[in-house]
């Protein structure tokens, strides 16, 4: 007897439904055993990484509230800091306030607080050496103050020495003709301005001068007053005890002169 199933001759023949093999019907069975595998992982597994997880948010918590804690502290210290560096700017302030402007020194006599007043007043006027402020404070022809009282004044009057032999300088070559030499003469000479070696050499280097010309008016000085030969006027130039022009200055000042 065959498997297939006779029907009447309307009917179509069709075959016995066949049955899935062992193999076919596992496979549905290891899709659905490996979802439970894994939903039996993962409530096995679960229960130990949740307290990890919270071991790390607890940690990360404390290393923030640390953090705000000391920003805090920093936050509460600054005020003070200012505060202490406000206190120190003012007391610095009151100190510059406190010293009084162009204070004068305290006098050891009214003598000696004459005497600078006095220097003061002859600065202001005319140029001085140290040494001709002091001739003049003393002087009987002067202001006849007494050794002490124009030493402390000098001590402690405000000028610059080298300034005051420049501007005596300057004055000197307004007024007559001075060659080099002549003029560091008079600029040193104790009948003369009595600044020191360096201030008049200061003086002399710094002044504003020709010395070609200042030579030719001192010949044109020498003619107006006596008569000179060219030889001899170039020898009352050129002289240490005439005016000390140089050998060309004299030249030159003579051709000038027409000689």
């Amino acid at each position: 007897m065959t498997d297939q199933t006779i029907t009447d001759e309307n009917e179509t023949v069709t075959d016995a439904p066949k049955k899935q093999n062992w193999f076919a019907r596992h496979k549905i069975l290891t899709g659905v055993g490996a979802v439970a595998v894994i939903a039996i992982a993962m409530n096995t597994g679960g229960g130990d990484e949740a307290p990890a997880e919270d071991d790390a948010a607890t940690v990360e918590q404390q290393i923030e509230d640390a953090a705000d804690a000391e920003v805090d502290e920093v936050d509460e210290a600054q005020p003070a800091a200012d505060a202490e560096a406000d206190e120190a700017d003012a007391a610095a302030e009151v100190v510059v306030e406190d010293e009084p402007e162009n204070a004068k020194p305290e006098a050891p006599s009214k003598e000696a607080e004459q005497a600078l007043e006095q220097a003061e007043s002859y600065l202001e006027f005319s140029s001085f050496s140290e040494a001709g402020l002091f001739d003049q404070l003393t002087s009987d022809y002067g202001s006849q103050f007494t050794d002490e009282a124009a030493t402390w004044a000098l001590e402690n009057v405000e000028v610059n020495w080298k300034d005051e032999a420049l501007e005596q300088a300057q004055s000197y070559i307004d007024t007559m003709p001075f060659s080099e030499a002549g003029l560091y003469d008079q600029m040193t000479s104790e009948y003369g301005s009595q600044f020191t070696a360096k201030q008049a050499e200061y003086a002399v280097a710094n002044v504003e001068v020709d010395w070609m010309a200042e030579a030719v008016e001192q010949a044109e000085s020498y003619l107006d007053t006596m008569t000179f030969s060219r030889a001899g006027l170039i020898d009352q130039m050129t002289s240490e005890y005439g005016s000390q022009f140089t050998q060309a200055q004299a030249e030159h000042a003579a051709n000038q002169v027409g000689f």
